[in-house]
């Protein structure tokens, strides 16, 4: 992945298009009817017959957004790190340090998922009732590893080198992403403790500072 951002690419975030929203919501509302059915039907009875019906939409309208049911029971999609996101990111954190913008981008890519709280906590029970369906959710998150270490790479070799340090190379943005990702994921299970109270900013920071402050540590 190389990336030529364009001059005003820090103006390149406007609003969503109608056919935009409507795509939203009605994602939403599929995941919405698959998570209600498999907590109140079993994950057996969640069919995609009865998944597009309680959403109001059709079954093959349902294939445009989900390969299974399991994928809309978990809300997995495939996600795209492409070259207007990289460069939106680089002019939003432009001259933070490395642990915030990597912090930044994943809360890019897996914010909005995380944020919504109340489905958050559904989906954490149905995996505590069905942990089959963890190896589904691990294999999702291994096809955009890639994607995440690539990218995570292409942010921090765009940035200014930082005096005393040498220039990051694929493997040290690898180890970065990582440190960053626990710290997030050591962070939604706090979050979700205190019942998601936090908005997703202060979210946001206290990964950062969690990151920072055990990076100190092993000084």
């Amino acid at each position: 992945m190389s990336t030529t951002c364009p001059d005003d690419a820090s103006q390149a975030t406007g609003e969503l298009g109608l056919r935009d929203r409507k795509r939203i919501e009605t994602r939403r509302r599929l995941e919405e009817a698959a998570v209600r059915l498999a907590l109140d039907d079993g994950i057996e009875n969640a069919t995609i017959d009865a998944i597009s019906d309680r959403a109001g939409v059709s079954s093959r309208t349902f294939f445009n957004y989900f390969d299974s049911k399991e994928d809309a029971i978990l809300g997995t999609q495939p996600i795209e790190i492409d070259d207007e996101l990289l460069c939106e990111h680089s002019a939003k954190y432009d001259g933070a340090d490395p642990i915030e913008a990597v912090v930044g981008l994943l809360f890019a890519v897996f914010g909005p998922a995380i944020s919504d709280t109340a489905a958050h906590r559904n989906r954490v029970e149905i995996l505590q009732r069905y942990p089959q369906l963890i190896s589904r959710q691990l294999a999702q998150m291994n096809r955009v590893n890639e994607q995440l270490i690539t990218a995570a790479y292409e942010l921090l070799a765009r940035r200014a080198p930082t005096p005393g340090l040498p220039e990051i190379d694929r493997a040290t943005a690898e180890v970065i992403l990582g440190f960053c990702f626990s710290a997030m994921r050591v962070v939604a299970r706090e979050w979700l403790v205190d019942d998601g109270s936090d908005d997703s900013h202060r979210f946001e920071q206290r990964t950062i500072a969690l990151v920072r402050s055990t990076s100190e540590r092993l000084r």
